[in-house]
């Protein structure tokens, strides 16, 4: 087995600075099947802002950025290095911990834990300690498919919504999945029951989150053509059937297939979708139509996630799979420490004085 260790880096925390630059929309307006698209009003010029390197962390695939309102903690994973990050705001401190598997999904539990969702299944995990390994609480995931768990969120009613990635290929093989913790039975007194959600098969699932109210499942498939990001409706108490194709939010030229990919999203307070752009460098907001009124750049051109933390959830996080993507003799072309480091961004204060983030759902039952 391979054990958990833990090492740190101690940095100076970046003063975040927010840029303006004149950015054209890289999206079409939200649309229904063939109906029109709804009128909308028209944003020129979207705020860009800069984000700083906050970790020179080298992750080969950051991916999953989670923070953690209870501890302020900010949690991620580099999937290919098989292991898992710990930031602290207050100390300037960055702790990482070698996991015994790839890990694909984190998500917050209500106890105040982690569940973490690992090639083929979900299980905790005391990560802090050296000899600790997974206490699996459902395990199996497409044991007959060349597949793993890859992008997943919890609804607002504490349900995991989960889904997968083809090892193999481009071929949309792998189901959408919706999990919840069950109290007794199990070796551990808790196990997970999962249920698939039908009608909708993927390649490269991405992008899942929820609206305010519950009714909207977001998602993308990174390697659908035409890049998009589609949502459903939503609920968490009654069977949800994926098999219309959604309704879309933003969509790409299939000319531009090869220079963009959609991947992780969040949802703001305002209830617009925050998505990150691989290929381009921005973490771009779109709103309900579609349009997008507001991005982060980064310097690197690869990122995967974001999530808002900091104690008044105005801080954007972002983690970047650079360092897998580019060839290492490139690397030096980046600013030091920016090819797979986590970056943040302070956003603007809101006029209202309210957060641009939410506090993140949480796992009901365990």
């Amino acid at each position: 087995a391979i054990l958990a260790q833990a090492a740190s880096l101690t940095f100076h925390l970046p003063c975040f600075q927010a840029g303006f630059q004149n950015e054209s929309m890289d999206n079409k307006s939200a649309k229904e099947g063939n109906d029109p698209a709804p009128e909308r009003a028209e944003v020129a010029e979207p705020l860009t802002l800069d984000a700083e390197l906050l970790c020179p962390c080298g992750n080969e695939l950051g991916e999953c950025p989670i923070w953690d309102d209870r501890r302020q903690l900010l949690f991620w994973t580099d999937i290919e290095g098989k292991k898992l990050w710990e930031f602290e705001p207050m100390e300037r401190k960055a702790r990482e911990f070698a996991a015994p598997d790839k890990i694909c999904c984190i998500s917050l539990t209500e106890s105040g834990g982690l569940l973490f969702a690992f090639p083929d299944g979900l299980a905790t995990w005391e990560y802090e300690k050296a000899d600790a390994l997974p206490k699996y609480l459902w395990h199996g995931f497409e044991s007959n498919l060349p597949t793993r768990m890859n992008d997943g969120r919890v609804d607002r009613s504490g349900r995991l919504v989960i889904s997968g990635y083809n090892n193999s290929g481009n071929d949309p093989i792998s189901g959408i999945y919706r999990a919840q913790a069950v109290t007794g039975g199990g070796e551990y007194g808790t196990k997970i029951e999962v249920e698939e959600l039908p009608g909708l098969k993927c390649a490269c699932s991405n992008g899942i989150c929820f609206s305010l109210a519950g009714d909207k499942l977001y998602f993308t498939d990174s390697r659908w053509v035409p890049r998009r990001i589609v949502w459903f409706p939503y609920s968490s108490s009654e069977p949800v059937d994926l098999s219309e194709g959604g309704t879309t939010l933003a969509e790409w030229p299939e000319a531009e297939t090869k220079s963009i990919s959609p991947d992780g999203s969040a949802v703001d307070s305002e209830d617009c979708v925050w998505n990150a752009h691989q290929m381009r460098a921005f973490v771009s907001r779109h709103r309900a139509d579609g349009t997008v009124d507001m991005r982060v750049r980064l310097p690197v051109p690869h990122p995967t996630c974001a999530c808002f933390g900091g104690k008044d959830l105005n801080t954007l996080f972002v983690v970047n799979s650079s360092k897998k993507k580019i060839p290492q003799e490139s690397w030096k072309d980046f600013p030091d420490g920016a090819v797979g480091g986590l970056f943040a961004a302070t956003l603007p204060p809101r006029p209202d004085g309210n957060s641009w983030g939410v506090a993140e759902c949480r796992l009901k039952g365990l």
